[in-house]
């Protein structure tokens, strides 16, 4: 809950450089050949050639995006009948810049979904607002090690956050040599900080205001192809400030690559979940409440599936590849 979880999918940087690499070794094989051609025509061989995928304009070298990457994705759903009527919508924006050494990101994202029953003369109303904003810094010291560090804001009005920051350090271990990220990866990841928490109301141990030291353990297990990306991770969670509050989690996702910039994605979740500070004191204060999913109640487990769509644009140029942490 407090640190969130390493992307649903392969990093949209990866897939925008895999594809440029792909597009490489075509061309590549295109031109080998070309150059195979006056040996094949006297041997009497046809060959198919594509010529014009060859010719290639060099004034382009200059990357006008300066080896930065963008993503923006965004989805809208509308339900309505008799009885009721939702409206939910959800924006993600994404930057990365890369380098051998180096790997720096800003992500944002919100969430909102609106929700009206009718019954008689009467109107219930559920509203949920998510937003966040995360910062990463890392650093590579080894093809097997890594270091970074992140820091981050939140706020959620099911979960009973006004607002939450934090900042942590992490160390990465890489069970394969990281120049093998290109067909598979697995990673085992460690995170350590301090943040601070305000809550919308007081919650059922009575914090209003709260200081909390989270830790958590990421193996992380992604393989890549040229049709798309398979990856699942599974974390554990827990406060030092008190061992009995913890989490495990375990995520898989598959991205299957429709054309250029475009894939479908798909990805499941499972909780277990023992780590609720934040539950409100008043949460099972109304039948109402609980119906409409207005607040967060006491649960031992969550899943989840789920369904979009996304699309990536930005430097083409670069050619670095950097996953960690």
């Amino acid at each position: 809950f407090f640190f969130p979880p390493p992307p649903a999918t392969p990093d949209f940087c990866l897939s925008r450089g895999l594809g440029d690499v792909y597009k490489r070794q075509d061309k590549l094989l295109n031109k080998v050949k070309l150059a195979l051609v006056p040996f094949l025509d006297m041997g009497g061989y046809n060959l198919n050639v594509d010529i014009e995928s060859n010719q290639e304009d060099y004034t382009l070298s200059i990357d006008k995006w300066k080896n930065w990457v963008f993503e923006l994705s965004g989805s809208y759903n509308n339900d309505k009948e008799e009885s009721r009527k939702t409206n939910r919508y959800e924006i993600e924006f994404e930057i990365d810049k890369l380098t051998p050494e180096w790997r720096i990101g800003i992500d944002f994202s919100r969430n909102e979904s609106n929700r009206n029953f009718f019954s008689e003369d009467n109107v219930y109303t559920s509203n949920r607002k998510t937003t966040s904003l995360r910062a990463r810094v890392v650093r590579s010291i080894s093809n097997h090690f890594s270091i970074g560090a992140f820091v981050g804001g939140f706020q959620n009005t099911y979960e009973n956050v006004d607002f939450q920051r934090y900042i942590m350090p992490a160390i990465e271990y890489s069970l394969f040599p990281y120049e093998d990220v290109l067909s598979k990866e697995v990673t085992l990841a460690y995170r350590i900080g301090t943040g601070k928490r305000n809550y919308i109301e007081k919650t059922i141990y009575g914090y209003t205001k709260q200081v909390v030291y989270p830790h958590g353990l990421t193996l992380n297990v992604k393989f890549r192809k040229k049709w798309g990306n398979i990856s699942s991770y599974i974390r554990g969670d827990q406060f030092l400030n008190d061992g009995t509050k913890k989490r495990l989690s375990l995520r898989s996702s598959l991205d299957i690559r429709v054309f250029e910039g475009l894939a479908v994605r798909f990805s499941s979740n499972i909780n277990l979940i023992r780590d609720q500070y934040n539950l409100a004191a008043s949460s099972t204060s109304t039948i109402e409440e609980l119906l409409l999913q207005q607040r967060q109640i006491a649960t031992d487990y969550k899943t989840s599936f789920s369904i979009g769509l996304s699309y990536t644009f930005g430097s083409i140029y670069n050619s670095v590849i950097n996953t960690r942490l």
